[in-house]
């Protein structure tokens, strides 16, 4: 009896959660905080954004905010844009300034977003859809200006680079941004190139000592005299010292090369665990060391271009 008075009584003292908040499908500041916090389910977001989106009105400034709300759920599922509601907004009601507000992470989403603004096709049948074609495409424009702006003052140029690379820069930016972001994306990109040639240049240098010096010294130590302790040890005598195989240097520097070059002649092998190691090991990065020069003669017989 007292363990189920007990319970009885614990159970007023146990919190509640919370209800959760009512929905207000009439109120725009509501609407817009559930499309900045984003939804897992895509058709609440959706739904939240289709009922948004009539009461916003042009060039209210007292709804910028639920503005900016928009453009971050277009920025997350551009695929809305070709909701024939969302491409009125677009049209009619938005204001370019709001994807200023909007932070890109990387020069693929920001193609995957204006690709779907060059790509709206109006009716066949409307007068003005010329002037929404180019009214879609201004978006796209100040979205790509405001990403370019945005890599460069994150200092993040490979990011620039790749945009340059990826979509059109000349008609998105004044000429003086442009010269100014080409010069910078120009000393940044030949900076990379020589930062990477040099430790290219680096690992050459390490693989010249190997097969000049390591590796022949080692052949050397594990090789010499192996030969002739498995000759003695399958004939059962011992032969005499001017009779047992010894390698010099120029020898094991010879196995180095053709080993490292990949060719392999077989009048040399090692016959120790620690030889077939380091045949092994010579050869994997000899073939390593082919695919680097080649790398670097062409990138010295081949410019590399950008287009802006």
């Amino acid at each position: 009896m007292a363990h189920n008075r007990f319970f009885r009584d614990s159970r007023f003292l146990t919190r509640r959660r919370p209800a959760p908040a009512p929905e207000r499908p009439d109120d725009i500041d509501w609407l817009a905080e559930q499309l900045r916090r984003g939804d897992d389910d895509p058709a609440r977001t959706r739904a939240h954004l289709l009922r948004l989106l009539p009461l916003l009105r042009p060039d209210d400034p007292e709804q910028r905010s639920a503005q900016e709300a928009v453009a971050l759920a277009l920025q997350r599922r551009p695929d809305l844009i070709d909701a024939p509601e969302v491409a009125q907004y677009l049209l009619n009601t938005a204001d370019a300034d709001a994807f200023e507000a909007l932070r890109w992470r990387d020069p693929l989403s920001v193609v995957r977003f204006t690709d779907k603004l060059y790509e709206y096709s109006p009716p066949e049948d409307d007068e003005s859809r010329h002037e929404q074609k180019d009214h879609m495409t201004q978006h796209a424009h100040v979205v790509l200006r405001h990403a370019y702006l945005q890599f460069e003052r994150e200092n993040d140029l490979e990011k620039v680079f790749r945009l340059l690379q990826l979509a059109p820069s000349s008609v998105a930016m004044s000429e003086s941004e442009l010269f100014r972001l080409r010069n910078r994306v120009h000393l940044y990109e030949v900076t990379r190139t020589l930062r990477r040639r040099q430790m290219l240049y680096n690992y050459l240098l390490v693989q010249v000592a190997l097969v000049f010096v390591v590796f022949p010294l080692l052949f050397m130590y594990a090789e010499n005299g192996a030969l002739s302790e498995k000759i003695e040890d399958l004939s059962g005598k011992d032969l005499p010292e001017e009779r047992r195989s010894r390698y010099d240097y120029s020898e094991a520097l010879y196995w180095a090369i053709i080993t490292g070059a990949s060719i392999g002649y077989g009048d040399i092998t090692p016959h120790t665990a620690i030889g077939r190691i380091m045949a092994s090991i010579l050869g994997a990065s000899g073939v390593v060391t082919v695919g680097v020069v080649g790398g670097l003669v062409i990138t010295w017989i081949t410019p590399r271009r950008l287009r802006i």
